[in-house]
């Protein structure tokens, strides 16, 4: 009796016992994916706007790859603007004006930029079917806009991104290949456009960045979320030996999905709903009027507590 007492059977704990972790470990589809993230309370109270969370998504490995670009390059389909090379081993986030707006990324020219500088594939969930599942699970699930990019990094390249910071909460998965990744905390607590940092030749030191609070190699199924405003830089990944060669690991090319959940970016924020208040009485505040209050007062930058959206009711918005 006693023992019994003592036992708790894991049928009546949250979730049946399974880790945050676990369950990401066990998914099979990607709307079983997106709904953990979207509603399991300790991802949501532990994580979501407040600290970087690694996991393992078997499901991403091999889901995208620089071989699924080189046949959009092949049948004419990738486009400069949409589609960039970040310079080779950067210091701040710029794109290389190679390339004028609109015309074809051929195969010789993809292969050139592969091994001169990291490639961004801009919502690429409106060329591959495949990105688009995975979107759409997320719209479903977060009840949010959801945008994926792609970066596609040669592993002779020192650095992939240089330390910057995102005004997006973003949910990475590592697809082929290897890359290091080193997360700080937030420079600006829930920043507004103008305040992201390391982008446009703007530099941001590991002294501004302050201690690492995460530093991992991401391998194919490896999964990491970043909230928004913390500082992050990715780098050439430490060699293994132990890597099979031929495997989706031992890619000579890192691919990752960078899923961007889009609240302040998509205009979900208090500053936005003052703005439209502000619109229908009539008045038009400066766009520097706008910036200087989003910029002493946080509370402008947090999501809109939005029905139905449990993440952002439960996380940024209380940071």
């Amino acid at each position: 009796p006693q023992c019994a007492a003592e036992y708790t059977s894991s049928l009546v704990l949250p979730y049946g016992g399974a880790s945050l972790a676990m369950r990401l470990q066990v998914a099979q589809t990607w709307p079983e994916v997106m709904e953990i993230f979207a509603k399991d309370e300790r991802f949501r109270e532990e994580h979501w706007g407040k600290a970087p969370f690694l996991a393992r998504i078997p499901l991403a490995a091999g889901c995208f790859s620089v071989d699924d670009v080189r046949a959009a390059a092949g049948a004419g389909e990738l486009l400069a603007g949409q589609n960039d090379f970040l310079l080779k081993n950067p210091d701040s986030f710029v794109t290389v004006k190679t390339f004028s707006r609109g015309s074809s990324i051929t195969a010789a020219l993809l292969e050139d930029g592969l091994a001169n500088g990291t490639m961004v594939l801009n919502s690429a969930s409106s060329r591959w079917v495949q990105l688009f599942d995975i979107v759409r699970a997320g719209v479903r699930a977060v009840q949010l806009p959801v945008n994926i990019n792609v970066y596609i990094t040669h592993s002779s390249l020192e650095r992939s991104v240089p330390l910057h910071t995102d005004r997006q909460d973003t949910i990475i998965l590592q697809c082929e290949g290897r890359k290091h990744w080193q997360v700080h905390g937030a420079l600006v607590v829930l920043p507004a456009e103008h305040q992201e940092r390391g982008k446009s030749g703007d530099l941001v030191t590991d002294t501004q960045a302050g201690p690492r609070l995460l530093e991992a190699t991401l391998s194919p199924g490896s999964v990491l979320y970043v909230p928004r405003g913390f500082a992050h830089r990715t780098l050439r990944p430490p060699v293994d030996e132990t890597l099979t060669p031929g495997s989706t690991a031992a890619s000579d090319f890192s691919t990752s999905l960078t899923i961007g959940l889009e609240t302040e970016s998509m205009g979900f924020t208090y500053d936005k709903l003052l703005l439209c208040a502000l619109f229908l009485h009539g008045e038009g505040p400066s766009v520097e009027e706008v910036r200087e209050l989003t910029s002493v007062h946080e509370m402008l930058r947090r999501p809109l507590p939005l029905p139905g959206v449990g993440l952002v009711g439960g996380g940024s918005a209380a940071v």
